[in-house]
């Protein structure tokens, strides 16, 4: 055989042998169990994989085919895996009674699908609220052909509650203030008591907020008992070789965003969500539920250990990650408490009295502006909150306008000519209320012209903000989506390009969360063609930051970049700001998009795209029945409130069930151990109506008991009988200073009642009055202190019971 030929033939068989490797089949196998915890020193059930939490980092390489089984070994429960950012067929996305059915208590599902990406990634439970009881892990794919030889290290940070997950969400629901009572032990301030205002001269703000109908000033919901880098409070990176290391930094928890820090320098941005991107250097960066971050970090001195600092947005919890080897350790800086008032101020200021955000001309996009920084102590003379400070952007605009005449449009791709102008903003969009997804497919095209933020807008107000932090050499280099350009050019393919708006709402008083106030619940599936290209313009009209993510694609953010636009599958959106996006609807099936913190997901924040060919029909895996059973637990879950109060006077209390719009029952009683003053219950049906769901007309009864005597009402009415029951016509409406006005009419007898309501008044962060006076000028003074989570001690004075003091039960 002549030379050639063998070499030929060497190469071929090399050839042969590489791809061989690089399609190899890997095998995971997962049992997912039930477990007790004994974190903090509290026992918890929990659930495992293979009996640790968290579950098993997965490895593979670009390239390998996955074959991944997953045991169900719970005790009458269903589960499901989700591959957080992976690309793959829509059967196995892992998305219970959308994708695919649970798998059931004792049975197997096994997963395999082709790895055709590289990158940070991880997978979690999307079934009910497991990711938070366990069920989340690391999944990291190299590249086929890896050039650089750093060591590396996945930090995988979550959060972990020793309270039961549904109690947690229950308590939410029904705006129970006891995650910020238990902040307040670690951080004074959360609770944003009336002491706490009066001392720190914020009294004023404290009235305003109640006068808007707002409640406290939080940047996050829950209350954590601790928090993790890879399952553990410290963890330790020490074999290494040189002095670089790359990190695959992973956000898992379920509803906290992480600051992190490093204690060794700058950290070095070279990745975002499992995507290369050009490196940036910055001295901190927030990442948002979902989002993952590769970053390569220096070791500056070698007998020295650097801290990897993960610190909660409230600031309330931290944890470690030590790399290094020296026995000296270089601690980071504990971030300051937040200024919770100063946040009060802020949103006063930004509020208006219908519930809406008011962004007084400033334009937010891609985390350039952040509003919760008027609450960083460590960020000096930044006046974000002061309405004039988006003349001092305008003004920086102009100067830089010329200099962007030539920037790449390309992403713009047939948009209409109003949306180059420049001249609009947020307030635009406000004549589209109605979400795009009510249409019908032949009127959804009428929503083409809806305009976007231009690319020159955003260059513009990027140096604008990057102008005024430059004045500060005291303020830390943050990572924002501006500084994020992809490595690779990301412009979508030549044509039409479907039009999509989405406003993000949310309630705290009923924790209520939705895209243009209606919960997925009370939609259908968004209709898109495979292949179409969709351009989604969001409004975040809440004061909550979402992290929102798309199954089963990347897209691309719009954020000055032109057409290195980074690519995303995960996009933490903040208060108050417009951000663009666009992909192409590349992969059939239908692909949930929604808010990765749990509890907004639960309560209704996403919608299902279903991108089908010419032949399909959209429908779930399962039909109606499953589509139901999906939509309903993403939003549509009955809530149960109980409080009961037992004193030396008798008996009082409240029932409430309800979902997302309708008070199933609402119940109250006072039963007193005497005929006189007697006993009374009232119940209720109505239905919550509006966005900020103020106003709830509803349909009553009514039955009371008295040997006391009746006295006229304040119309003059007056009915002797002792025992009377009465059927209600009324409403509920929430007024200024969170009086609550209950107002009804019998049709059986004519009797006007009016009550006045103002409960959870907070006296101290323990302390609680509430006040209230009725149409026969009966009225109520009590205290409460909270002394657990289920219990407090009250004391009261009633008109018709006098003094009494008892225990109140709350669940």
């Amino acid at each position: 055989m002549k030379i050639i030929e063998k070499l030929v033939l060497i190469n071929f068989i090399l050839i042969s042998i590489t791809n061989i490797k690089a399609q190899k089949i890997v095998k995971y196998d997962l049992y997912v169990t039930d477990t007790i915890t004994h974190i903090g020193g509290k026992k918890k059930k929990a659930l495992a994989v293979n009996g640790q939490i968290p579950m098993p980092t997965l490895h593979f390489t670009e390239g390998d085919t996955a074959v991944i089984s997953v045991h169900n070994k719970l005790k009458n429960k269903e589960t499901l895996m989700h591959w957080h950012g992976l690309l793959l067929p829509n059967q196995y996305d892992g998305v219970d009674h959308l994708t695919s059915p649970p798998i059931k208590a004792g049975e197997t599902m096994v997963y395999k699908f082709p790895i055709i990406q590289n990158g940070t990634y991880w997978y979690h439970s999307h079934t009910g609220l497991q990711e938070q009881d366990g069920l989340y892990g690391a999944f990291i794919i190299d590249k086929k052909d890896k050039i650089d030889n750093l060591p590396e290290y996945t930090v995988l940070l979550s959060d972990w509650t020793n309270s039961r997950s549904k109690g947690v969400l229950r308590r939410l629901y029904f705006h129970d203030d006891w995650a910020a009572i238990q902040k307040n032990k670690v951080q004074k301030g959360v609770t944003q008591s009336y002491s706490e205002a009066i001392a720190q001269g914020y009294l004023g703000t404290k009235l305003k907020n109640e006068w808007k109908r707002m409640t406290a000033m939080d940047v996050s919901d829950v209350y954590y008992d601790q928090v993790h880098i890879n399952g553990k409070e410290e963890d330790f990176f020490k074999e290494y070789k040189g002095n670089k290391v790359k990190l695959r930094i992973i956000n898992g928890g379920s509803s906290s965003y992480f600051w992190v820090q490093y204690s060794g320098g700058k950290m070095q941005v070279i990745a975002a969500d499992g995507k290369d991107v050009h490196p940036v250097e910055v001295d901190r960066f927030i990442i948002g539920n979902g989002e993952t971050y590769d970053v390569i970090i220096e070791i500056p001195e070698v007998d020295t250990s650097y801290e990897l600092l993960a610190t909660t947005e409230d600031r309330i919890r931290t944890a470690s990650l030590w790399i290094g080897n020296g026995n000296h350790k270089q601690s980071m800086k504990r971030l300051e408490p937040l200024k919770y008032f100063e946040g009060m101020k802020m949103m006063n200021d930004m509020m208006k009295m219908n519930g809406n955000l008011d962004n007084m001309g400033m334009k937010m996009s891609y985390q350039t502006m952040d509003m919760n920084q008027v609450m960083y102590p460590e960020i000096q003379n930044l006046k974000h909150h002061d309405p004039s400070m988006h003349m001092k952007e305008k003004e920086v605009s102009k100067e830089n306008q010329d200099m962007h005449k030539e920037e790449d449009h390309s992403s713009h791709m047939n948009m209409p000519e109003s949306s180059h102008n420049g001249q609009h903003d947020h307030q635009s969009h406000m004549h589209m209320k109605k979400d795009f997804e009510e249409q019908s497919p032949k009127d959804q095209g009428q929503y083409s012209s809806i305009t976007t933020m231009t690319e020159h807008e955003h260059i513009s107000h990027s140096m604008s903000i990057d102008k005024l932090e430059k004045n500060n050499s005291q303020n830390p280099v943050t990572l924002n989506y501006s500084m994020l350009k992809s490595t690779e050019p990301t412009n979508l393919k030549e044509g039409p390009v479907r039009e999509m708006y989405l406003e993000l709402n949310g309630n705290m008083e009923r924790y209520v969360w939705s895209f243009n106030n209606r919960n997925l619940s009370e939609t259908d599936k968004i209709v898109v063609k495979k292949g179409e290209k969709l351009r989604i313009t969001f409004v975040n009209n809440s004061m909550m930051r979402h992290p929102l993510h798309l199954h089963g694609h990347f897209f691309r953010i719009l954020n000055g970049q032109g057409e290195y636009s980074p690519l995303k599958h995960t996009m933490d959106i903040m208060p108050m700001e417009k951000n663009v996006i666009e992909f192409e609807a590349d992969e059939t099936g239908d692909w949930i998009f929604h808010c990765h913190i749990l509890y907004h997901m639960m309560s209704g924040m996403g919608r299902v795209f279903s991108t089908q060919d010419s032949t399909q029909v959209s429908r779930s895996h399962g039909g109606e029945h499953d589509w139901k059973m999906f939509s309903k637990m993403m939003g549509n879950m009955e809530r149960l409130a109980v409080m009961n109060e037992i004193s030396n006077k008798g008996n009082t209390g409240k029932l409430r069930i309800e979902n997302s719009r309708w008070a199933l029952l609402q119940a109250e009683w006072k039963l007193a151990y005497k005929d006189n003053p007697g006993y009374e219950v009232e119940a209720r049906v109505g239905r919550y109506i509006g966005k900020m769901q103020w106003f709830m007309p509803y349909i009553g009864y009514s039955f009371s008991y008295t040997t006391a005597g009746r006295e006229k009402n304040i119309f003059g009415q007056k009915y002797n009988k002792e025992t009377i029951n009465n059927l209600a016509i009324g409403f509920r409406y929430l007024l200024p200073m969170r009086v609550l006005l209950d107002a009804s009419v019998s049709p059986v007898n004519g009797e006007f009642k009016i009550k006045l309501e103002k409960e959870d008044i907070v006296l101290t962060p323990r302390t609680r009055l509430d006040l209230s006076l009725d149409s026969h000028l009966g009225f109520t003074t009590r205290a409460r202190y909270i002394i657990s989570k289920n219990f407090s001690i009250a004391a009261y004075y009633d008109s018709e019971w006098k003094w009494g003091a008892g225990l109140a039960f709350r669940y």
